[in-house]
């Protein structure tokens, strides 16, 4: 993993917070985004701040 040479946006839940740690491990560029009271279907459950996530990722902004 730390040969990707591409961005990376790691979306999580707060409580899953430790895997975008450890992918940040590998792939120091990464970007991360923890989500709260969100479940597997994450487009559904916050769709609003994932688009908005996702638009600023894919514009080069960082997404915090």
């Amino acid at each position: 993993m730390s040969q990707v040479d591409k961005p990376v946006l790691v979306t999580v839940t707060t409580e899953n917070q430790a895997s975008a740690d450890l992918i940040k491990k590998y792939i120091l560029h990464a970007q991360t985004e923890a989500f709260e009271d969100v479940g597997h279907a994450l487009f559904v459950d916050d769709a609003s701040p994932l688009n908005a996530t996702l638009e600023k990722f894919v514009s080069g902004q960082p997404a915090h």
